[in-house]
């Protein structure tokens, strides 16, 4: 007959509450195309182009750059965009 450890009934009840605030937090998806969304990440996109190209494209409203990689490698980069939603 084993007995389990204090720290082992501990981890144990404290996992369902992470499972549970994991979840409580997660982004609620929609099915479906959103063609906003499509559009507004399509102008994302189009930021990572040359000036000229870029000129004419407008950032999307509540879209945030937060951070752009070096560049690396063949001329490899990368962006993180933000959105609130």
């Amino acid at each position: 007959m084993t007995t389990k450890s204090p720290q082992l009934k501990r981890i144990g009840l404290l996992l369902p509450f992470i499972g549970i605030v994991m979840l409580s937090a997660a982004q609620q998806l929609t099915p479906g195309f959103d063609k906003l969304e499509y559009a507004n990440l399509m102008k994302v996109s189009a930021q990572m182009g040359d000036s000229t190209y870029r000129a004419g494209v407008p950032v999307p409203a509540g879209y945030v750059m937060q951070y752009r990689s070096p560049v690396m490698g063949l001329d490899n980069l990368w962006e993180l965009w933000m959105t609130d939603s």
